[in-house]
Parts: structure tokens; sequence; C-alpha cells
């Protein structure tokens, strides 16, 4: 089965009106079976079940309860994660990029940083640079490579992130 919220494969139990879950991306969470088609009966259920999965990841990394008894309960985590973590990741991903020095790729490495830095995953990571990069937030600009050895390599292009603002 799948979870109800990021689409990995879970395992559900289903319980007397609840679901018991254990998703490798989520966590274990327990949910309300008349929560869960509340929120999926809610037009914005595309992005809830998204913005859902990502609070589940956080409130099981900071040790939060993973029961989520009705659908305000999983509004409710939604503008706690909002409120205590996702207003920093612009800052935080700028960082991870900037740390991640000259690189071939800038594509793939650094993004690596930034999913690990926000317990995304690579996907999501792109996604949310992409974003940072079309806000004006971060850019990418050609360097030198680090070290510069082009007697045992041939110089390649490097790239680094620098942040804008």
């Amino acid at each position: 089965m799948r979870c109800p919220f990021c689409g990995s494969r879970a395992n559900v139990i289903d319980q007397v009106g609840s679901k018991l879950a254990t998703c490798p991306t989520c966590g274990h969470f327990l949910l309300n079976d008349e929560a869960l088609r509340s929120l999926q009966g809610d037009p914005s259920w595309p992005r809830t079940r998204k913005d859902l999965a990502l609070a589940l990841r956080w409130a099981k990394r900071t040790g939060m309860s993973l029961y989520l008894p009705s659908a305000d309960a999983g509004c409710q985590l939604i503008e706690l994660f909002d409120k205590e973590e996702r207003e920093y990741w612009p800052e935080r991903a700028a960082d991870a990029l900037e740390k991640a020095g000259p690189v071939d790729a800038p594509w793939n490495e650094p993004l690596w940083a930034v999913a690990s830095k926000l317990d995304l995953t690579r996907a999501e990571a792109g996604e949310f640079v992409q974003n940072l990069v079309q806000t004006g937030a971060v850019r990418v600009e050609p360097c030198e490579p680090d070290p510069p050895n082009t007697a045992v390599y041939p110089k390649q292009e490097s790239y680094r992130w620098v942040k804008c603002k």
C-alpha cells in the first residue's frame, strides 16, 4: 500500500476507524479515517497532501506526536511546521548551496546538500532551488575549479552558487 501523503510504499494497517502507517519517508503515524476523508475531499488536497508529508517528516525528526485525530490536527501541524521550520528554508538552502563550493554540475551535488539539510527528496530539493532561482534569491555563476590542477585533469568548467539577497 502507499502512504496517503508522500506516495511512498508503506505498511498501512487498518484499525477500527483509523490507519496505522509506517512510511519510510514520513515515519510512523496514526490517522483517523474521517480526517483522511475530510482532507482528501478538500479542493486543496494536492497541496495539503504535499505539505502534510513535509510536516510529518519534520514532526518525526523533532519527536512530536504523529497522531492526527482530525483534519484540523493535520492543518495545525502544517501551520506549526510553516512557522517553526519552513520559514527558515530559503536561508538554509542558500547556505547549503554556497557551501557546496565549485562543482562541475551545479544542479547535481549541491541539490543533494539541500535535500539533506531540509530533509527533502532530491526532486523536492530541485523544485525548491528552482523557486529560489526564479525569485532571485540565488544564482549559479562560473568560477575557477577548486583546486585547479590542470596537469592531472583537463581544465573543466566549474560553477558555484551565490546568494543574491
